[in-house]
């Protein structure tokens, strides 16, 4: 499962894994009830790491062992994600008390072509992965992920038809439709793919070390210097709320509109699902240049003579002093270039 709901909810839904997708069988709690689904506000209590108590009472409800229930949240399956990798609802800055507010639960981003071809087969599935902050493109089908509109009333349905309960996810568009791309769209956005693969990959890598004695691993490595580069490029270097990602930003992934805001975020997790995907196209362009080299030709000063300069010069003398101080958690080759940048 995703995460736990709240035990009100226990008697009308059923979670059952199946190849790391989460079938939801929403069915009423009593035999004259027709409601489906759950309450407007479920996905606001959705738990990433349910307590003990809860785990206890999902393994009494479906009657499978506690590890077993345990090892299908997010926490069980992969601790890597929290807090910083997990797809959070997006930060707002409230502009009359003039603070940050970051709205409870989750915020699902989806795949419209794999719900299409589960709706074919007769039974949808939400994947675990979609809630991953590193992923934003579909491994299997190679297009953007859709972010739900950002309200939870509407953002996950469940309805009833003839051919059984079916979930409807929303975006500020309408219902979800599978987009079209050119070949070359298509191009970067597999390179894109196999990047934020490798992200996945490394988190689930770090999950299984957490808590050694010994030295960083080459994925903890990888991650350390993923989420610091995230940090300087979610920083803003203009009194309109312009962050350094606007200055690098490639033209296939681009900043969304709404990013020239004072949120003070510092990592992916509150990060729309477009933004995200443009931090990271910024980030695959600094650590692999050669292979992201055309990519990296979209944005001037990604493809300047030397980018690291230009990123250490856009942060300021003191915010490029912190980022460097943590050079020595960064694979060794990429460090070497900062320094010399330096």
């Amino acid at each position: 499962m995703a995460g736990c709901v709240s035990p009100a909810d226990w008697g009308s839904v059923e979670f059952l894994d199946y190849s790391d997708c989460h079938r939801i069988s929403p069915r009423p709690a009593h035999t004259g009830n027709r409601t489906l689904g759950w309450p407007p506000d479920a996905l606001m209590e959705i738990d990433l790491g349910p307590p003990e108590p809860i785990l206890q009472a999902f393994s009494q409800v479906t009657r499978l062992s506690q590890s077993v229930i345990e090892r299908h949240t997010v926490v069980g399956a992969n601790p890597g994600w929290l807090p910083e990798w997990v797809t959070l609802r997006t930060a707002a800055w409230n502009t009359t008390d003039h603070r940050l507010v970051l709205p409870a639960g989750v915020l699902f981003n989806v795949c419209p072509a794999c719900l299409y071809e589960d709706s074919d087969k007769g039974c949808q599935f939400i994947r675990m992965k979609w809630l991953c902050a590193a992923m934003t493109i579909c491994d299997e089908h190679l297009i953007p992920l859709s972010e739900c509109f950002d309200s939870v009333d509407r953002a996950l349905q469940c309805r009833h038809s003839p051919a059984g309960p079916r979930f409807s996810f929303r975006t500020r568009k309408g219902v979800l439709k599978i987009p079209f791309y050119d070949q070359r769209s298509s191009k970067m956005l597999a390179l894109m793919g196999k990047f934020e693969q490798t992200v996945r990959l490394a988190l689930t890598a770090r999950s299984s070390t957490l808590g050694s004695t010994l030295g960083a691993s080459v994925d903890e490595k990888l991650i350390s210097v993923i989420e610091d580069l995230t940090w300087a490029l979610l920083q803003m270097v203009g009194f309109d709320g312009t962050r350094l990602v606007h200055h690098f930003q490639t033209l296939p992934f681009p900043v969304p509109r709404g990013w020239r805001d004072l949120s003070p975020i510092e990592t992916l997790s509150r990060a729309d699902v477009s933004l995200r995907r443009s931090v990271l196209a910024v980030v695959a362009c600094l650590l692999r240049p050669r292979q992201f080299a055309e990519l990296a030709r979209t944005a001037p000063r990604l493809c300047s003579p030397s980018p690291n300069s230009e990123l250490l010069r856009c942060l300021g003398t003191t915010r490029a002093n912190w980022l460097l101080s943590r050079a020595h958690r960064w694979p060794i080759a990429f460090r070497e270039h900062m320094e010399r940048a330096a």
